[in-house]
């Protein structure tokens, strides 16, 4: 694929204006360099709006509906996991070269199309990968198994 424009996805739950912090600037940044080189990134994140495309300085974002989580957060489990079966129906009905998940939840995604369509799939966990802080949720570090 060397030399080739590659459609990338990138996957965080959160995205600006709703949330800016580090994996939120973080997928920004990694968008403006691959679109410096050539490469076609989409941002697939969710928001407690309804779905919507738009075109945010050059960066396609999807933003997905984000259904209610609060019985899972009470019962201990990750953040946001509501979040990750619209985001593997977003990758399987779009023509994606690679996933690039920031989330836990979205790498559970990008995985399971990694398998599907034996495309490359990349996790960057944005948080301290330490013991305490893994086990600090339900199942997190079967997530990241």
């Amino acid at each position: 694929m060397a030399g080739q424009s590659l459609r990338v996805a990138l996957l965080n739950p959160c995205f600006w204006p709703e949330v800016r912090r580090g994996s939120e600037r973080f997928a920004r940044e990694l968008a403006d360099g691959l679109i410096g080189r050539g490469h076609r990134p989409t941002l697939i994140t969710s928001h407690p709006g309804r779905f919507a495309i738009t075109e945010e300085d050059r960066l396609n974002v999807i933003r997905l509906p984000r259904p209610p989580d609060g019985r899972l957060l009470r019962r201990g489990y990750e953040d946001h996991m509501t979040h990750a079966p619209l985001s593997y129906l977003l990758l399987r009905l779009m023509r994606f070269d690679i996933a690039h998940a920031l989330f836990s939840s979205d790498a559970v995604a990008a995985a399971r199309w990694a398998k599907a369509t034996g495309r490359p799939a990349v996790y960057s966990n944005m948080g301290v990968p330490e013991r305490p802080e893994l086990v600090r949720r339900r199942r997190r570090l079967e997530l990241l198994e």
